[in-house]
């Protein structure tokens, strides 16, 4: 007679549905952008009822096309764990403060991939800055991250 089967080789595994709309959000940032993203009222509703979430934040890939480079990994990776994911569900975030013609670069890598490009004019700190505060003057790069440090609490 053959052996007996365990009582868990009877359980069926748990079918994954990937949740739809389905977001990769590859940053620039480590702190200030990912937050932001988090901030927004879909964060944590997409997904609710979906056995994984709906939105994958991915903070401090680096510079412009080290980012580009790094969603593709990502959504490499993702693919292969749920299925399809679209390149147009990635979106790379990139901080345009430094080097035009590297942004531009990766603004046109991504487009190749098919990967959505966003891009801050001026700075995203002080952008996210005035959310907290009415900016009615000049102020500098590092009073304003002293600033958004503050409203953050990471000073």
């Amino acid at each position: 007679m053959g052996k007996k089967r365990d009582a868990n080789s009877y359980k069926r595994k748990k079918k994954y549905i990937r949740p739809s709309p389905f977001f990769i959000i590859v940053c620039e940032g480590k702190i200030t952008e990912p937050d932001y993203f988090k901030g927004f009222p879909y964060y944590s509703k997409l997904g609710a009822g979906y056995s994984h979430a709906a939105v994958h934040i991915v903070p401090d890939a680096g510079q412009h096309e080290k980012v580009v480079t790094k969603a593709y990994q990502v959504w490499k990776d993702l693919n292969e764990e749920y299925g399809t994911i679209s390149p147009g569900e990635v979106w790379c975030v990139f901080d345009c403060d430094r080097d035009p013609a590297g942004l531009n670069r990766a603004i046109q890598s991504a487009k190749s991939k098919k990967f959505n490009a966003i891009y801050s004019v001026q700075s995203f700190e002080l952008w996210y800055l005035q959310h907290f505060q009415v900016l009615t003057g000049a102020i500098s790069k590092s009073e304003y991250d002293k600033k958004i440090s503050e409203y953050l609490g990471i000073c």
